[in-house]
């Protein structure tokens, strides 16, 4: 049987990133990367172990999501070591971003690796603020058939060969569905 419950919403939690540094220190060392040997033996009472040449494998990172106020039109990104974010294809900095625009807008949050580390795959989160057409009376849709729509309400323009029309003809161009009359 599964932790999980079978339907509903989950949380993602981001796991911390930490960098090769910050791991050695936990392990009991530091490491010293480069041609030249490290300055001292040791560091806050640990040893230093020198790594020739830089490290030849890329680190695997996964971006983490970036939140989003659609209300406020904010990008919030959060610092991740060896991930770069872009906003519509512009490198941004962590922190807040404001949307560029006013009304609807669709835009990408993406975010690449940097250099030293790699990721699984292209990462982008598309967005839209906003309607694309603003919900008002002259554009809802609205059923022809009389009894489908709220009392007292009439199609304007009435549809060709429906209840709504003045002309009591039916057009050619329009055929009745079951059941309409």
């Amino acid at each position: 049987m599964s932790d999980y419950p079978a339907e509903g919403l989950y949380r993602l939690v981001p796991v911390p990133q930490t960098s090769e540094q910050d791991e050695a220190k936990k392990r009991g060392y530091h490491l010293h990367y480069g041609d030249q040997p490290p300055a001292t033996p040791t560091k806050d009472g640990l040893p230093v172990l020198w790594v020739q040449g830089k490290p030849t494998e890329d680190v695997l990172v996964v971006p983490m999501r970036p939140a989003v106020n659609l209300n406020r039109r904010e990008v919030i990104v959060k610092p991740q070591t060896g991930v770069q974010y872009t906003l519509n294809g512009k490198d941004i900095a962590p922190g807040t971003h404001t949307v560029p625009g006013t009304g609807y807008t669709y835009f990408k949050v993406g975010a690449y690796a940097t250099d030293g580390y790699i990721t699984t795959g292209k990462y982008e989160w598309p967005f839209t603020i906003g309607e694309a057409v603003p919900a008002t009376p002259e554009n809802l849709w609205v059923s022809d058939k009389a009894s489908l729509r709220p009392a007292g309400t009439e199609i304007n323009p009435p549809a060709p060969g429906t209840s709504s029309a003045k002309s009591t003809t039916l057009s050619t161009a329009t055929e009745l569905r079951p059941g309409e009359n």
